[in-house]
């Protein structure tokens, strides 16, 4: 079963460089998704890759999408909105107009930024990780001014280190190239 899941996920990771591909499969920190292959691929210098634990009362996954450089996942809230969250790995980010403050203890190997940008009427604050190799960026946009509803969304929200992929995929035959792997051409 996983051969076949990488198989597929190669095929795609083949086919769609430089393509835009939109997802509901959803990046599950738990899960064997071929979505984490493809996340990986699309920003190979990453040393982690967002995912999604247990997601609270009130929240739902909206989709995810792939592009070459990127990869982002969406949460929607009955409070907060359609897509009140988007989640989005990168190579970097401008961290200029944010503060750095104490990662959380979940939140290991990453420097975390905070740019609030609005809190009222509605909520609209932008979050960053940074690591080796990537960023992500969050995107918090709610309906709402309750700034509870971040604490919901945190808590869904972790990472994989990417190093997983490349060593399970090293299992089965394959090489998935970038951050941690070996035997790629060009270095890594």
């Amino acid at each position: 079963m996983i051969r076949r899941a990488v198989l597929v996920t190669a095929l795609l990771a083949f086919l769609l460089p430089g393509c835009a591909a939109s997802t509901d499969v959803r990046p599950d920190c738990r899960g064997e998704d071929p979505v984490f292959a493809l996340a990986a691929q699309a920003v190979p210098s990453a040393s982690l890759l967002p995912c999604l634990d247990a997601l609270l009362t009130g929240w739902d996954f909206a989709g995810s999408q792939v592009v070459d450089g990127a990869f982002r996942f969406w949460l929607a809230s009955d409070r907060a909105g359609m897509k009140a969250v988007e989640v989005e790995l990168l190579t970097a980010c401008d961290v200029s107009n944010a503060v750095e403050v104490i990662a959380g203890p979940d939140e290991i190997g990453t420097r975390r930024f905070e740019e609030p940008i609005s809190l009222g009427p509605s909520y609209s604050a932008n979050r960053y990780y940074t690591f080796p190799g990537g960023c992500v960026k969050v995107e918090y946009r709610f309906d709402d001014d309750d700034t509870s509803l971040v604490l919901q969304a945190d808590q869904a929200i972790s990472f994989r280190p990417r190093q997983e992929l490349v060593d399970r995929y090293a299992d089965v035959g394959l090489i998935l190239c970038g951050f941690g792997a070996t035997g790629c051409a060009g270095g890594d």
